[in-house]
């Protein structure tokens, strides 16, 4: 799925509706934050990348703090106006 880049082929197995717009681009999300280096590791044989997991949880961090701090003070009623 990851190298076809066929996310999409998922959300019926999974019961995700498709009219979710965003759930391939969540599920390719949560695959690569768990389950990519855990796959390495464990189906690949790969060597465990153990320096990237502060480099991961900093950058995790920074992203919260961002997103924290750009909701908007007002919200905007017109974004359900359908003309």
């Amino acid at each position: 799925v990851n190298s076809r880049n066929a996310w999409k082929d998922l959300l019926p197995s999974l019961k995700i509706p498709a009219t979710c717009v965003n759930g391939s681009v969540a599920l390719k999300q949560i695959y690569l934050r768990y389950l990519d280096r855990w796959e390495k590791v464990h189906y690949l044989h790969e060597e465990a990348d153990r320096g990237s997991d502060d480099d991961e949880e900093s950058r995790h961090k920074r992203w919260s703090a961002r997103a924290l701090h750009s909701v908007p003070y007002t919200y905007n009623y017109n974004q359900h106006n359908i003309v």
